[in-house]
């Protein structure tokens, strides 16, 4: 039996590091720690330099061994600065160290800001690390939510730590900043849009939609950001601005328009599948949404001192999951847009009694999206060759995702 072709020879590898399980913010959307995995409590609070060393070894040979060129390393957290500068600076150069020599090493930080300072953007410069920062919006929206331990907003510290950032790219001592908001209940797309756009001049964004499963969404909440979510793609429209970058939208987009952007979205797709976690303490799991929906998800049993990638890969629990989503849902099997979707991101699958056998708590909304795309370039392309993207995508992704026995 033959798993899903892999091709990692054309794409990356994408590893969430959990560097810090500690954060000095209390956001209660935050999925990683009020969403059912507590293991975030018996776990070191920074991963020490020997860990570090481990997993860019595990790292490193993983890549070596299934021929991955590139592997992509999002120091996360918790938030990932209050290990401190001395001990950040250690685990990035160990990093460095040990993969560059087998596979091209891309390290970028999420922070919420709140500890960035000068030395901070020296010590990114120096390693090439590039900066994201989470913002939810303007202040009254930002600080309902993105609070403290002593529950006082963050806001007038994030646009600070927005102004350092953009001060130091126009130096050229970093590159440009991104930013990520996550959807909020009751918010309107277009004033968080023209928030952060045109009063705070980040033009490098993206939203986050709620990683909610079949086991605990709100039918109230997807429909709103159904809602919220065609109101962003009419304002980006308006603008009308390639410089303008969501992320979410450009990728929404892609397929459409060329057949790269075609084989960009299989590739993106699969992907997810692909990504996988290192915790504090050097355990090793799926994308680090999937622990808070199963224990089988949260202790694997490989960890970066005991394991390979290719063991980890082969992991009977990996090998189940891998099986498990390598067939779309039986309800995206013949939908339209089954290319482009791939039945959505895996933890908004999820339900106990059909695991990933369910499309996307956000299907209306992912519809929505692409059929209002397919009409706004009904003024610009023949129709006749979106069309025809649109099928040779479907045909690529089922013969992509499939299990050939």
């Amino acid at each position: 039996m033959r798993l899903m072709t892999t091709r990692m020879e054309s794409r990356k590898l994408f590893v969430s590091f959990k560097m810090s399980e500690v954060c000095n913010l209390e956001c209660p959307y935050c999925y990683f720690f009020f969403n059912g995995d507590e293991s975030h409590k018996s776990n070191p609070a920074s991963m020490s330099v020997a860990t570090a060393e481990r997993a860019g070894k595990f790292l490193a040979e993983g890549a070596r061994a299934l021929e991955i060129p590139t592997v992509s390393v999002a120091l996360h957290g918790g938030e990932p600065l209050m290990v401190g500068k001395k001990r950040f600076r250690e685990i990035a150069e160990t990093l460095i160290r040990t993969i560059t020599p087998h596979a091209t090493l891309q390290m970028g930080v999420q922070t919420n800001g709140v500890l960035l300072d000068e030395e901070w953007i020296k010590l990114f410069s120096e390693l090439n690390i590039s900066v994201g920062i989470s913002i939810d919006g303007p202040k009254h929206v930002n600080d309902s939510v993105r609070i403290d331990k002593k529950k006082r907003g963050s806001y007038d510290r994030i646009v600070k730590a927005i102004a350092l950032l953009q001060k130091s790219h126009k130096e050229g001592l970093i590159g440009e900043p991104g930013a990520l908001a996550v959807i909020l209940p009751g918010t309107s797309a277009k004033e968080i849009y023209n928030h952060i756009v045109h009063d705070l001049g980040l033009w490098k964004f993206d939203f986050m939609l709620p990683k909610d499963s079949w086991e605990n969404y709100s039918p109230d909440m997807t429909d709103f950001i159904e809602g919220f979510s065609l109101e962003l793609l009419e304002c980006w429209l308006e603008d009308d601005n390639p410089q303008i970058n969501i992320r979410t939208m450009k990728n929404f987009f892609a397929p459409f328009l060329t057949d790269f952007g075609v084989d960009m979205r299989i590739n993106y797709i699969v992907d997810l599948i692909e990504t996988i976690t290192i915790r504090s303490n050097g355990d090793v799991s799926p994308d680090d949404s999937l622990p808070s929906i199963s224990e089988e998800y949260r202790h694997t049993g490989c960890n970066v001192a005991t394991s390979t990638l290719k063991e980890f890969y082969s992991n009977p629990l990996w090998t189940d999951l891998r099986r498990t989503v390598s067939t779309p849902p039986e309800a995206c099997a013949k939908c339209e847009w089954v290319g482009y979707c791939g039945g959505g991101e895996l933890i908004t699958r999820y339900s106990k009694s059909k695991k990933f056998n369910n499309p996307t708590i956000y299907c209306s909304r992912n519809k929505a999206l692409y059929s209002r795309i397919r009409q706004y370039l009904s003024t610009y392309i023949d129709l006749k060759e979106v069309d025809e993207r649109t099928r040779r995508s479907n045909e690529l992704a089922l013969n992509e995702l499939v299990l050939d026995s």
